[in-house]
């Protein structure tokens, strides 16, 4: 396992070693706050409200946007480095008549991109525009950055497959894989932290 994953690993792992704790604190604490002091109205998480809201909204409350753009984020990581495009931006200098014309193919698909991202939310009855003809903070966000990760994929894999570091779809398809295989210790770190959050919220709801 190289030394960064491996360093990574053991952060997560004692992160999620808190956020348990913290999770068993929130259970106990409101539990003792709901005995002590009622006038504060305090939920305890061992009445039968409180039971039923945790099982039958753990799911839905682990599940969310942020998720999925951890998950995406870790399979564009891997195709930007293991493709080759981040260190051809870096040194641009030092890369091949090859890689310059893979770089120029590149840049033509960041130009269209924009071209399209434009048109998806700038010109009148855009697409991503409300109603009201505004743009939707919130959902302007989220569409945002998933055009952003994809794009970066797709001129990643162009890239990757011009200058041959790519030979195959099954490459490709495995790059990405183990780059969402990579984010797995923050994808639990994320998972307790989402429950955390929102068990404190309905303790003091």
């Amino acid at each position: 396992m190289p030394m960064s994953r491996r360093l990574m690993t053991i952060i997560s792992a004692y992160t999620c070693l808190v956020l348990f704790v913290l999770q068993i604190a929130v259970v106990m604490g409101s539990w003792v706050a709901s005995v002590l002091y009622p006038e504060l109205a305090i939920r305890s998480m061992f009445v039968g409200e409180s039971v039923r809201w945790f099982w039958s909204t753990l799911a839905d409350n682990m599940s969310s946007t942020i998720l999925v753009w951890l998950l995406l984020s870790g399979a564009m990581t891997e195709l930007f480095v293991g493709g080759g495009l981040s260190k051809a931006i870096v040194s641009y200098k030092q890369t091949t008549d090859y890689e310059r014309m893979a770089l120029m193919v590149v840049a033509w698909e960041l130009v269209a991109m924009f071209i399209v991202l434009f048109l998806l939310a700038f010109v009148p009855h855009a697409v991503l525009l409300s109603a009201l003809g505004t743009i939707t903070p919130n959902s302007y966000l989220d569409s945002f950055v998933i055009m952003l990760i994809l794009g970066v994929c797709i001129m990643s894999l162009t890239y990757g497959m011009v200058t041959g570091r790519y030979t195959s779809f099954v490459d490709a398809y495995g790059a990405a894989a183990s780059g969402v295989a990579t984010t797995a210790p923050l994808v639990i770190v994320y998972l307790l932290a989402a429950e955390l959050y929102c068990s404190v919220v309905w303790v003091f709801t």
